[in-house]
């Protein structure tokens, strides 16, 4: 799972978040970063980064 994937996804977790607009530089960039919307995060991915301290306790998460 690429950490650029879980980067782009938890912008887009919370419910206030309507989009997300990365900077793609140019076509593949922008087609690499919608690929990566969609790349599967195992759960456990996002309770070790929160046990971690990673990620604050009342920051929504992916899925």
């Amino acid at each position: 799972m690429p950490l650029k994937a879980a980067a782009l996804q938890f912008c887009a977790a919370p419910a206030v978040v309507a989009s997300v607009i990365p900077g793609g530089r140019n076509p593949t960039e922008v087609a690499e970063n919608a690929r990566l919307m969609t790349v599967p995060i195992p759960p456990g991915f996002w309770q070790a980064a929160r046990e971690a301290g990673l990620v604050p306790p009342e920051a929504g998460l992916p899925g």
